[in-house]
């Protein structure tokens, strides 16, 4: 040990003799800097700098006085005050020294003095050595972490005397307050069977009994809904009720409690009810207690982080969808495109109806067809050939038929054909019949014309051996055009009748092979 150090030892033995609770050793170390001018560490006006230094030399003090029984100079009870005073470890040797010397030692798990007393119980100092809690010459010592512990203690001291106002129905307004709060959910949530948002709910109830903030109330509520147990003036359903709703954490006093009124109990890890029904089975509640998933008022709460979660997640989904359907309908520019090919000029036919499912595909022999002779066409107005075919009754809708037809082929045929509906010769001729009378006058004359009567009857030739024909139904069509020729100089002219025989009948069903 240096002159130094064994001067600053000395000058914190003199002068801690009368203290009996563990001291700052950095501020004695400080004290004897500024009072002893003999130290070697100089004086510096900077006080950054005097505490660095006193930091120090408290450091290098610390570990001298681990070994305090090898301290020469000193008696027994000053190395004793030393080390009990700085709450410093002590070897077993030193206190079996102490204990030939008739003092009473008791030690903590660190090996440090927490009690001794003289053989004449003249000096009994005791302490718990906290670590935030050190004096400086008998006063209490703030430093970095005692006011925090300081605080934290001052407001246990205040629940604690809470629970006894409320033991001794003598509550504080604040909690008065917070069993209002209480009292008030309790009466509303009887009915629901999902967990409810305990803040949605303060926040209730905050409108009616206190003017007090909203985190403030839900720490109280919080805070006596741990201690369901103790909580008066409700019945064992009711506190049941409020843990189960509220998600809270039950000791097993509690669940002791309920077991023996019959209730069966199921918890998870976290100690809450996840799951209780009566004796009789007529409730029975049951939860995970999943912490974004809140009710209130028996509604899913829009606005936890979990629908919050799941409404992103609907609305991705949404979007995607959309994106891929506007890409479908206006693919982009490195899609192929699909030419079209054209198609020859070929003739279709009309569809026909095939009465057969299975026809059998029999050779056909090939048809000569006679070319059709040429007609000499007036052109008319198209309205005026329009409400002539509406005169004969004819439909206008069916198509034309533009095959050859073989005249010749057609006279010697004689009888009724298979497939064709017959018509009456009387039924026909009233049908075919018309006469339209037409005069003009030209200079104050009349023109005349003749009535025309055409009847025109065809039929489509049936070659023999084609597996079936299909229905359809032969039309008749009489085209009537008057050409009427207007008189010169007051004479008559006579117009020439012109006969067309127009004939059209169903296009022949190719058989269907299969």
């Amino acid at each position: 040990m240096t002159a130094d150090l064994s001067d600053v030892i000395r000058f914190i033995s003199d002068r801690i003799a009368d203290c009996n609770k563990p001291e700052y050793l950095s501020k004695w170390a400080e004290k004897a800097m500024k009072e002893m001018p003999s130290c070697r560490y100089a004086w510096s006006s900077r006080r950054r700098t005097l505490r660095r230094n006193a930091r120090s030399m408290a450091h290098q003090i610390g570990r001298k006085l681990n070994k305090v029984e090898n301290f020469e100079g000193y008696s027994l009870i000053e190395k004793l005050q030393l080390a009990f005073i700085f709450s410093r470890p002590v070897s077993d040797e030193f206190v079996q020294t102490l204990k030939n010397a008739k003092f009473e030692i008791e030690q903590d798990g660190r090996k440090r003095i927490s009690r001794f007393c003289t053989e004449d119980k003249r000096i009994v100092p005791f302490s718990e050595h906290n670590q935030g809690l050190k004096y400086f010459q008998g006063d209490q010592c703030l430093h970095n972490s005692q006011p925090r512990r300081v605080k934290n203690k001052r407001m246990s001291r205040k629940k604690e005397q809470g629970q006894q106002d409320v033991a001794n129905e003598n509550p504080s307004s604040e909690v008065s307050a917070a069993r209002n709060v209480i009292r008030y959910i309790s009466d509303r949530i009887g009915i629901y069977e999902k967990p409810e948002s305990l803040s949605k709910w303060c926040k209730e109830a905050l409108k009616e009994f206190s003017p007090r903030s909203l985190n403030c109330m839900r720490s109280s509520v919080r805070d006596k809904l741990g201690r369901i147990e103790r909580l008066e003036g409700y019945s064992l359903m009711e506190k049941l009720q409020l843990v189960f709703i509220f998600s809270q954490p039950v000791s097993d006093g509690f669940v002791k409690l309920l077991k023996d009124a019959k209730f069966k109990i199921e918890q998870d890890e976290r100690k809450r009810i996840s799951r209780f029904s009566t004796e009789n089975g007529n409730v029975v509640r049951f939860s995970d207690h999943h912490r974004d998933v809140k009710y209130f008022h028996g509604v899913l709460s829009l606005n936890s982080p979990f629908t919050k979660r799941v409404n992103d997640d609907s609305m991705a989904r949404e979007k995607e969808q959309e994106q891929q359907d506007i890409e479908y309908e206006n693919p982009g520019p490195n899609c192929q495109k699909v030419k079209e090919k054209p198609v020859a000029n070929i003739l279709i036919e009309p569809k026909q109806e095939v009465t057969d499912a299975k026809v059998k595909k029999e050779p056909t022999e090939d048809i000569s067809f006679l070319k059709e002779p040429k007609q000499e066409v007036v052109e008319q107005p198209i309205k005026q050939e329009v409400d002539d075919y509406i005169d004969f009754g004819v439909d206008v809708s069916q198509g034309a038929f533009n095959g050859r037809i073989n005249y010749e082929e057609l006279d010697n045929q004689k009888g009724v054909y298979p497939g064709f509906p017959q018509i009456s010769k009387s039924a026909l001729s009233t049908r075919a019949q018309k006469r339209h009378h037409s005069a003009t006058t030209d200079n104050g004359k009349h023109v005349k014309t003749e009535k025309i009567e055409s009847e025109a009857t065809s039929s489509d030739s049936v070659q023999q051996g084609l597996p079936q024909i299909a229905k359809s139904a032969s039309s008749i069509r009489t085209q009537k055009r008057h050409h009427s020729a207007t008189t010169d100089n007051g004479k008559r002219v006579k117009t020439k009748e012109i006969e067309s025989k127009a004939t059209s009948s169903d296009s022949i069903a190719s058989s269907a092979d299969k």
